[in-house]
């Protein structure tokens, strides 16, 4: 139930910095708001370990995605949901179509 899994992952400290930093940037460059994982790692003062086993779990609950060579994360559908959990619409590229 993906009402349970935003619950995991907004009690999860780490999770939900590295989710409202995405959304941050989502918000303000526009989706999907990529950012490389040593900007990551800097922005949640980790070493790159903790925040690509945090981005992994991440992503297997489906609220982020990294790039296919696996150095740049941004967040889902759904990651931005659980991110931004008051907003009603989530921003798209090409909301016509």
């Amino acid at each position: 139930d993906k009402q349970i899994v935003r619950l995991a992952i907004r009690n999860s400290v780490p999770a939900n910095q590295l989710l409202d930093i995405l959304a941050g940037v989502q918000d303000r460059d526009g989706p999907p708001g990529f950012m490389k994982l040593h900007e990551v790692c800097a922005a949640l003062d980790r070493d790159y370990e903790a925040v690509t086993r945090m981005v992994r779990e991440l992503e297997m609950l489906d609220a982020v995605r990294v790039d296919w060579v696996g150095n740049t994360v941004f967040l889902t559908r759904d990651g931005y949901r659980i991110a931004r959990p008051g907003e009603q619409t989530y921003p798209m590229l090409n909301e016509g179509g």
